[in-house]
C-alpha cells in the first residue's frame, strides 16, 4: 500500500475518533518580481509563491479541557506559479503523530532530509533563488521519524513505491542536528537504492547579531565510482531595515560554480522590497537580474 494511502487512513481514523481540539493555521508567501536575463530577455516572475495550512490536532480531552494522548499534526501546501501550465502544484501533503514532545513519525510528501538541512544552514535567500544542497527535493510516498533529545535530534526518512514502482525501500536516509553554543551542527547520509548513488553531508550555521553564516559540504558517489563534491557558503547582515546577502556555490572538478547576490529592505516584519542577481560560470555563462516585492504571513 502506498505511503500516501496510509496517511489519508490514518487521517481519517483520528480525525473521527474521540474529542478533538485543532489548531489550524494559514501561512504562505507572494513573491513578484521583474527578472531580466544577459541577453535582454525579460519576464515577470512569481518565485516563491506559497500557500498552505497547517494543522494541529489533539485527539483526547478530558473533563478538565486537558489534552491527553498521541498528537496529531500535518500540512497541506501548494506552489502557484501563474504563468506555468500548472499554476497550483502540491508542495507538501503529509499527516504524523508526535508521542510527547521529544518522537514525531509522519506519512506523506514532505521535504528530503537534504532539503531540511539546506534551509537550517543556507537558506538565508528567499524561496525562488536559495541556493541549497544539489539533492534537495520534496518527495510523495515518504516516511520520515524524528526523535530529539537535549539540544540533539536524530531522523530518518525513506521513499517506498517511488520512481521504481517497486514494494520496497527506494531511497532512504538518516541525519543529525545540534546545536551549542549559537552553532547549529548537522549531518546527513543517503542512499539510493535504485541508482546506487550515496550522498554524504555535513554543514554548520552560526548567528552573532546582525551576521548570518552559513556552509554545507556534500558528496555524491555512484555505484561506479565516480565523486561530485559541492560545497555551498552564505552570509548576511542586517542593518536597521536592510539586509545584504551573498552566496556561492561550487561543484568541484569542471562543474558550474554560482554566485548570488541580494540587497533587501524591510517595510514590516511581513513586507519587504529586494533586487537581486545570480550569475552561473560553467561553458554556458549566464547571469539573471530581478527586482521585485515579497509578503508574507
Amino acid at each position: 500500500m502506498k505511503i500516501s494511502k496510509i496517511a489519508l487512513i490514518l487521517g481519517i481514523v483520528f480525525m473521527t475518533t474521540g474529542t478533538l481540539r485543532a489548531d489550524v493555521s494559514l501561512f504562505g508567501s507572494v513573491e513578484q518580481g521583474l527578472k531580466v536575463l544577459d541577453n535582454g530577455t525579460a519576464e515577470v516572475v512569481a518565485n516563491g509563491t506559497i500557500i498552505g495550512a497547517k494543522f494541529d490536532l489533539l485527539p483526547n480531552v478530558d473533563s478538565l479541557d486537558v489534552a491527553t494522548g498521541p498528537r496529531v499534526f500535518g500540512t497541506l501546501s501548494a506552489d502557484i506559479d501563474p504563468s506555468g501550465a500548472n499554476a497550483i502544484t502540491t508542495r507538501d501533503a503529509f499527516i504524523g503523530i508526535g508521542l510527547g514532545d521529544n518522537i514525531k513519525v509522519s506519512l506523506g510528501r514532505m521535504q528530503n532530509i537534504q532539503d531540511t538541512i539546506s534551509e537550517a544552514t543556507v537558506g538565508i535567500f528567499a524561496e525562488g533563488v536559495d541556493l541549497k544542497s544539489r539533492n534537495a527535493s520534496r518527495n510523495s510516498n515518504t516516511a520520515k521519524a524524528t526523535i530529539s533529545l537535549g539540544g540533539v535530534s536524530v531522523v530518518g526518512a525513506t521513499i517506498v513505491d517511488g520512481s521504481a514502482g517497486e514494494e520496497k525501500l527506494d531511497s532512504w536516509e538518516v541525519g543529525t542536528s545540534y546545536s551549542a553554543f549559537g552553532l547549529n551542527l548537522v549531518t546527513a547520509y543517503a542512499k539510493d537504492e535504485n541508482s546506487g548513488t550515496r550522498t554524504i553531508l555535513g554543514g554548520v550555521n552560526h548567528t552573532l547579531g546582525p551576521i548570518t553564516l552559513g556552509g554545507i559540504f556534500e558528496q555524491d558517489k555512484t555505484s561506479s565510482g565516480t565523486t561530485t563534491e559541492t560545497a555551498t557558503g552564505v552570509a548576511s547582515i542586517t542593518v536597521g531595515k536592510n539586509t545584504l546577502k551573498a552566496g556561492y556555490q561550487n561543484i568541484f572538478d569542471g562543474g558550474a560554480d554560482t554566485y548570488l547576490g541580494e540587497a533587501e529592505h524591510s517595510f514590516s516584519s511581513n513586507a519587504s522590497a529586494f533586487a537581486n542577481v545570480r550569475a552561473i560560470r560553467d561553458t554556458s555563462d549566464s547571469e539573471a537580474y530581478t527586482v521585485g516585492f515579497r509578503l508574507s504571513f
